[in-house]
């Protein structure tokens, strides 16, 4: 993606089903996204996006935001990874939300 242009999940309204709502900006949106769209949950790898060299997102940080800021409740498996050496996180999102995305 070319700089100055931006991702359909740059600008997401999370609704709680206790009829409360906050709004995400950035990398951190398009988080709430994947996991919002992704039921198999998501890894690291899933929230760097293929066509956007030099952006990255620190998946971890991003999903400790969203538990503790936020409050969303987010679970993580480890699983091994492909090379058979070491582990990774995945996350899942355990709350039904509806988001609204705005390119923004």
């Amino acid at each position: 993606m070319r700089r100055g242009t931006r991702h359909p999940a740059d600008l997401v309204i999370v609704h709680l089903p206790d009829g409360t709502s906050f709004t995400l900006h950035g990398q951190i949106a398009r988080v709430m996204h994947l996991l919002w769209i992704k039921p198999e949950g998501i890894t690291s790898l899933d929230a760097w996006p293929n066509n956007e060299s030099g952006i990255t997102t620190r998946l971890a940080g991003k999903i400790c935001e969203l538990r503790n800021r936020y409050g969303l409740s987010i679970a993580m498996v480890g699983e091994p990874n492909t090379s058979g050496l070491g582990w990774h996180g995945r996350y899942f999102l355990k709350e039904q939300v509806t988001l609204n995305l705005t390119q923004g």
